[in-house]
């Protein structure tokens, strides 16, 4: 098993979603990235597009099949991938070099810093 494919997992463990939403997400996901011999780190937009023309023109899924690939791509790409290191905008790719660059840069236009991070979990 990937790191990716494990850390999806955990994800949706915590976000409550029941083992066979999981077991079905993972399915879709595996299929999707299998479908193009990709990673899914590596598909674009328009690879999400054309896979669901594809299982709605060419493998004549039900809607409902087709739905449950497209909320298992859409939670893939809008909920776990911004949490991740992979993606460029997550604040995991922060390093404390980048912080006390941004510091300051804000320092230099008269703005503050907090020296205390607030974190709700």
């Amino acid at each position: 098993m990937t790191k990716l494919r494990s850390d999806f997992i955990a994800h949706l463990q915590l976000r409550g979603f029941s083992a066979c939403t999981v077991d079905n997400y993972i399915d879709c996901i595996a299929r999707f990235a299998k479908f193009f011999n990709k990673s899914p780190l590596e598909l674009t937009p328009e690879n999400v597009r054309d896979y669901l023309l594809h299982l709605r023109n060419v493998r004549k899924f039900a809607v409902r099949t087709i739905n449950l690939h497209m909320y298992s791509i859409k939670n893939f790409y809008e909920h776990f991938l911004p949490t991740t290191r992979e993606h460029p905008e997550s604040p995991l790719r922060w390093t404390c070099k980048s912080v006390r660059n941004l510091a300051a840069f804000h320092g230099e236009w008269n703005y503050t810093i907090e020296p205390q991070m607030h974190v709700k979990v």
